[in-house]
């Protein structure tokens, strides 16, 4: 039986343990899986449950039990007596030990945007798809296509989710790509995605990278979620037995709160952009945003005309005004007016973004952020869980980095999205 390996994240979203405030987040993650299962087995497929050591080693240890998986030659569930995930599922083995044969035709991603980011790194290593590899990550290649991915919004913002399948409820996201397991046809489809590809700390992006505001936003929620303050960072709600169908429903409290204390606090740093060669911008810039996704945050439309299959990288700059009002400057490029003076535009293949002379550059890739913080005082540098090469991190961790080199890597991974979306080949 064709089935289903599903990559899940219990700590998706920044819950300690799975929890939310009342206790209940592993409860309700339980429930999403149960009916997740219930509509993967309607189908004739099976579903089998792969629950890595988070947030530590992700990526590696996906690497690692990744390992040979192809789209028709998998390892099955040998812990689970009928191959299917059990109710205490997320203390199953990783799959590299699990001995039953068994086949599986996509991978879900159940998580936020971070459990995304990994997953999608870990398959791209595994297919050799990363410039000169990752160390610590198995390398050897695939002797058949890995499955497409199938994302499923467990997490914060579920970026991602949104930017493939809209307001869609994610059980109609799965009952489509279901169907196109059995039937070869439905309503969706797998289609080639990109990843960016960030050179100093060598790891890779789905979602984005930015600098500027949006990295200060993300600053404010991580100090506001370890203060405890976050009134709705369960985005599966549970109403009378019902799950929330609003995939970027995750987090609004926090976020808004998070946008507000960057607003209060926020002062524009000084950014050089290069994109292909050319200059876009030189001075105090109010945000820098590569990708990519489409969205930030959940809704947030910081690059309106990516296409995350064209084998290129969105870039937008938005210039600080003369009177240094944030709000008036993001405003232009949120609403879409891509004219506005103080926005710059454009597509490219690689992108350099410098500090100003003697600053150490604030980056954030897929909600991950690298170098010093933001806030309170903007000279602590955060350590990084997204996945880079750890002897590349403890080094920006201790020193920084006063620029970075981003560029694309096209068709690395695939992903079920609505058809009528552009499509674009497939790496095989």
């Amino acid at each position: 039986m064709p089935g289903i390996l599903v990559v899940a994240n219990p700590l998706a979203g920044g819950r300690p343990g799975g929890q939310d405030a009342a206790g209940g987040g592993g409860a309700r993650l339980d429930r999403l899986l149960g009916e997740l299962e219930a509509i993967v087995r309607g189908y004739g497929l099976s579903m089998t449950l792969c629950a890595p050591s988070l947030p530590a080693g992700l990526e590696g240890e996906l690497a690692r039990d990744l390992a040979g998986v192809g789209a028709h030659s998998e390892l099955g569930n040998a812990s689970s007596p009928s191959g299917t995930i059990q109710p205490d599922g997320m203390q199953q083995p990783g799959i590299g030990q699990q001995s039953r044969r068994r086949t599986y035709a996509a991978i879900a991603s159940v998580g936020g945007d971070g459990t995304l980011s990994a997953l999608c790194r870990a398959l791209a290593s595994i297919a050799r798809r990363l410039p000169g590899g990752m160390p610590g990550l198995i390398e050897q290649p695939p002797a058949l296509p890995l499955p497409p991915v199938l994302v499923i919004p467990a997490g914060t913002g579920n970026s991602f989710y949104r930017e493939l399948w809209g307001e869609t409820p994610w059980q109609d996201a799965v009952k489509a790509a279901a169907e196109h397991l059995v039937a070869t046809t439905s309503a969706a489809k797998p289609r080639a995605i990109d990843l960016g590809w960030i050179e100093e700390l060598r790891t890779t992006f789905v979602l984005g990278a930015s600098a500027g505001f949006f990295r200060s936003v993300l600053d404010e929620a991580l100090e506001a979620r370890a203060r405890g303050r976050q009134a709705r960072a369960e985005p599966i709600v549970a109403r009378d037995g019902e799950y929330d169908d609003d995939p970027a429903a995750g987090s609004r409290s926090l976020y808004e709160e998070a946008v507000t204390m960057a607003l209060a606090r926020f002062e524009p740093p000084v950014m050089r952009v290069v994109v292909d060669g050319e200059l876009l911008a030189d001075g105090p810039v109010v945000a820098v945003a590569v990708g990519g996704g489409r969205y930030r945050g959940g809704r947030s439309p910081v690059l309106p005309r990516s296409d995350p299959g064209d084998g290129l990288l969105d870039v937008a700059t938005v210039r600080a005004t003369s009177g240094g009002d944030v709000v008036s400057a993001l405003l232009p490029l949120l609403a879409g007016q891509l004219d506005d003076p103080g926005v710059s535009y454009v597509q490219g293949r690689k992108v350099t973004i410098s500090a100003g002379p003697g600053a150490i550059l604030a980056l954030e890739h897929d909600g991950e952020p690298d170098g010093p913080a933001t806030v309170r005082g903007g000279d602590q540098v955060r350590g990084n869980s997204g996945g880079a090469e750890p002897a590349v991190m403890a080094r920006a961790m201790t020193e920084g980095l006063a620029s970075c080199s981003i560029r694309v890597l096209p068709a690395a991974v695939s992903m079920f999205a609505p058809v009528g979306v552009p499509a674009h080949p497939i790496r095989t």
